[in-house]
Order: structure tokens, then sequence, then C-alpha cells
């Protein structure tokens, strides 16, 4: 029974939150003013439906497999633990995303048309990978971050795309991070680059002390200096 109980929180989660549209998708939304958490190892399959928090939704170790479209709304939160979350259509991001160690894996199987990432993004892991040589839409600017490992994986018949949603588009690699990267196809406004690795400053009481020691170093240099002369003569 305690096996079973999992299944059966995910099912009813489902069976509530799922508001059919039209066609064969779906839509999937954790509502604002509650909060859910999936149960630690469980995997929730939206076969291409969207998924839409608007509140808090933990994730902690769990898997979300093949969602379509994930948004977070200006009130949502996601929590993502060590999960993995799987991606067919875009990443839109508008409200809190807390990546911990999880993964962010976009696959095809869902829609062929370009992939889009929207918002300020600091991934822990990121996978960027199609077989049908899909493009992904970069967001301008400086706010897509990777601290953990970059993936970029296409075939050599249909490389991938990476382009800009306008100006340059820059995703940055923390201290620590890697990228790995085949048949990919970069134009000249898409960046990936090494965040500086930050130099420590000082505080005021810190710069005083060294402004001190400093004095004192010069003070003895000077004193040894005329004792010397003097010794001289």
């Amino acid at each position: 029974m305690r096996t079973l109980l999992p299944l059966f929180r995910i099912s009813l989660l489902v069976c509530s939150l799922i508001l059919p549209v039209t066609g064969f998708s779906a839509i999937l939304t954790i509502g604002q003013g509650g909060s859910f958490s999936l149960p630690s190892s469980a995997t929730l399959v939206l076969p291409c439906a969207d998924l839409t928090t608007q509140s808090l939704l933990n994730l902690e170790q769990s898997q979300i497999q093949m969602a379509d479209t994930v948004t977070i709304s200006p009130t949502g939160t996601l929590e993502a633990g060590s999960s993995l979350i799987q991606v067919g259509a875009n990443w839109i991001n508008q409200g809190t995303f807390h990546a911990g160690s999880s993964t962010v894996e976009f696959l095809d199987g869902c829609t062929q048309d370009p992939a889009v990432i929207q918002g300020s993004n600091q991934f822990h892991n990121l996978t960027l990978k199609s077989q049908t040589g899909r493009t992904f839409i970069i967001p301008e600017g400086s706010g897509t971050v990777v601290n953990g490992v970059l993936t970029l994986q296409g075939t050599p018949q249909t490389p991938i795309r990476l382009v800009s949603s306008g100006g340059v588009a820059t995703i940055w690699l923390k201290e620590g991070a890697s990228l790995n990267s085949s048949y990919v196809i970069m134009p000249s406004d898409v960046l990936i680059k090494s965040l500086p690795i930050p130099v420590p400053t000082l505080t005021g009481y810190a710069q005083m002390f060294l402004a001190i020691l400093l004095l004192c170093v010069a003070v003895l240099f000077r004193t040894r200096i005329n004792r010397a002369s003097q010794s001289r003569l």
C-alpha cells in the first residue's frame, strides 16, 4: 500500500488539475495561493501538456517527463531540488526559479517549432538537444547562467541552432561549470562565456587596518635607513 501512495497522490493531482483544451493538448496548473510538493522520487508524465505554477511547486527529487511549455508565473516559485524537468516546447520564467542541483532538458517530441527560453534563469544543468535541427531562442542580455553542465547536442545532418531573442544573448558558465557541445550553429550575437572570478574587496575597517600596516612598514623601513646612514658616519 505504501508503494502505491506516491502514484495515488500524483493521480489525484492530475485528475484535479488537468483542464482539457482544444485538440489533444492540456494544462496542469498549480493555482495561486497554494503550494504543492511532489513526493520524493516520483515521476509525473505530462504527454506534451503545459505545466504552469502560480504559487510554490516543490519538485524535490522527482521527475517531470515531457512537459510542453513550463511557465513560472509572476506569483510562482519553482523549487527544483535535484529533479529532472523535461521540456518539449518553451521555458517561461516570470517568477522565481531555484535550480538546486536539477537538470532542465529540452527534447524533441512535442513540437518542431523553435524553443523559447524567457526570463532570467540560473540553471544547474541545462540540456538543449534535438535530432531535427531545432532552433533555441536565448533571451537577450546576460540573465542566463549555468552552474553545472551546459549540453548542446544536435546531429551531423541536423545541427541545432542557438539564436538571440533580440540583441546580444550571453550564456554564462559559473566557475566550475562545463560545456559539452556537438553539432551546434551559433551566430555572432549568441555568446557562451565563463563568469569572471570575483575579486575579494576590503571593508572599511580592513582598508584602515591595511593603511596602518603599510604606514608602520614605511616608518620601520625609514628608521632602518636612517640607522644605516648614521652607522656609516
